[in-house]
């Protein structure tokens, strides 16, 4: 009798069943807080660990709870499509939740984002039962999602032993290993100690893979993401990892040191991103275009000479200092859309403690990419709001000054980040407690557990933030009638 197409798929997927050797099933966990960004905010170092799982000879599983494609989602939702901003994220699956009792002084609705643990625990009894669970983290003060997800997978497979990495993880190494129930805690990027785990501790049949420097390590793996999903509307693009600066306030150097990738390779996985029929990129790096002339420039002419119809953002910031007219330029044609820089202060001494870029730097830069055709409505500069010791003024005089350049101001509420020199000092200072509940570091949480007078000020910022941003847009001014520019002026009076 001659075989059906699918009769002969099944035999084809069940001999391939048959010769799995090691079953990894990997998870990107919800998030619970008072408010994300939302949707697809990929999980690049896991995703890294899957492609060098799968050259090592293992089959992976994967669930990104975050993802607002995945098919249980969707259905969850009763949507067919999803809406996406520029930078790649949208309206996820929400859940209003019981807040944690440390932070019932907070006046916010607390929230999971993404798949919820009932769902996933449905959605897990849909696998075989693996040889190891990887789960990565996110934010430090987003651990109780983790937690909790790590309970479900006890419940789902309960003698699978569960490996926990992230940026948690990492930057609360003590924490995790104490309350997670993990069975192992892997601290700073994962790729070979996760192989030398699974070989030498569990036992499992993978093989050794070459990873003596950086250009074998295989780039972020998005085909898993077509297990559960249809279609990728953005793709997640390094060139490098970590940063070289060291500001007080970042704890970038404590995950990882400063690596910087192939750029053949960076554009090979542009290339089978496009096979895919992704053009839409986001940068994930915290320092692009450091030693631009022989690595973005490089790449970026790459692209040109292939004749590539494809576009990139920003989220992370560029550094104001290293953007000439030429680059700006090369940008522009290469399909830069949405970009954001940064200058957390204008403040001359605070300028000082983290000496990246200067005010004169800034306005060059701006008018480099204005006189290259940037819109100016999509150019966004990051500045910090509420520091401890970070003054009404000099919030105040930063948000202006970026506004003067007609570029949209982007208030970051500070957060203190743990192993950060502002967070010691803070420990130092008697601001925070070194023992202090992780939640405690909460942007959200931070701001109200201040000073009063610091905490309105920092409100007030925030609001006047959203006026200007709209002023901007709208190409109001102060001395138009319009209720834009009437609520600006009544917040700066207020001022």
């Amino acid at each position: 009798m001659v075989k059906t197409i699918k009769q002969d798929e099944k035999e084809r997927r069940r001999d391939y069943e048959n010769s799995i050797k090691c079953r990894i099933l990997a998870i990107n966990p919800p998030i619970e807080d008072f408010k994300v960004q939302g949707g697809l905010i990929f999980p690049l170092g896991l995703l890294v660990i899957i492609s060098v799982l799968k050259k090592a000879g293992a089959h992976i599983d994967f669930i990104d709870c975050m993802n607002p494609e995945d098919k249980a989602v969707k259905k969850a939702l009763k949507v067919d499509s999803v809406y996406y901003n520029v930078f790649g994220t949208c309206c996820s699956m929400e859940t209003e939740t019981k807040r944690p009792d440390i932070l019932s002084d907070v006046p916010r609705p607390w929230k999971l984002f993404g798949m919820n643990y009932d769902l996933l625990l449905k959605e897990l009894g849909e696998y075989k039962t693996p040889n190891v669970i990887l789960i990565t983290s996110g934010l430090t003060y987003h651990y109780r999602s983790v937690f909790k997800t790590i309970s479900v997978l006890k419940k789902a497979f309960s003698n699978v032993p569960i490996l926990l990495g992230g940026i948690y993880a990492t930057l609360c190494y003590e924490h995790a290993v104490k309350f997670s129930n993990a069975d192992y805690v892997v601290r700073g990027p994962g790729e070979r100690i996760i192989i030398d785990l699974l070989k030498n501790k569990y036992n499992t049949n993978i093989s050794n893979i070459p990873m003596n420097n950086h250009d074998e390590i295989p780039g972020p793996d998005l085909g898993v993401y077509f297990q559960r999903s249809t279609r990728l509307r953005h793709a997640p693009i390094m060139m490098n990892r970590g940063c070289p600066f060291k500001c007080s306030y970042c704890a970038s150097d404590q995950l990882s040191g400063f690596v910087q990738y192939s750029i053949d390779n960076v554009f090979q996985y542009i290339i089978k991103c496009v096979s895919f029929g992704i053009r839409s990129f986001i940068f994930y790096d915290d320092a692009l275009l450091i030693n631009g002339s022989s690595r973005i420039d490089v790449l970026l002419r790459k692209i040109q000479a292939r004749k590539l119809r494809v576009y990139f953002s920003t989220p992370n910031s560029m550094h104001a200092r290293y953007i000439t007219q030429r680059r700006a330029e090369l940008m522009k044609a290469c399909g830069f859309r949405y970009l954001r820089l940064s200058i957390e202060t204008t403040d001359h001494f605070r300028m000082k403690e983290n000496p990246k870029i200067s005010t004169t730097e800034f306005l060059k830069a701006v008018d480099y990419l204005k006189a290259a055709g940037f819109d100016y409505r999509n150019i966004g500069v990051y500045y910090m709001v509420g520091q401890p010791a970070q003054t009404r003024n000099d919030m105040i005089d930063t948000m202006m000054f970026i506004y003067k350049q007609n570029v949209i101001a982007i208030p970051l509420q500070y957060s203190p980040i743990p192993g950060t020199r502002d967070y010691i000092k803070a420990v130092a200072d008697g601001i925070i407690n070194i023992d202090m509940d992780p939640l405690l570091t909460n942007r959200e949480c931070f701001l109200f557990s201040g000073d009063e007078t610091q905490r309105e000020t920092v409100k007030r910022i925030m609001r006047l933030a959203s006026c200007l941003k709209r002023s901007i847009e709208y190409n109001c001014n102060f001395s138009d009638t319009d209720p834009v520019s009437a609520r600006v002026r009544v917040l700066l009076s207020a001022m």
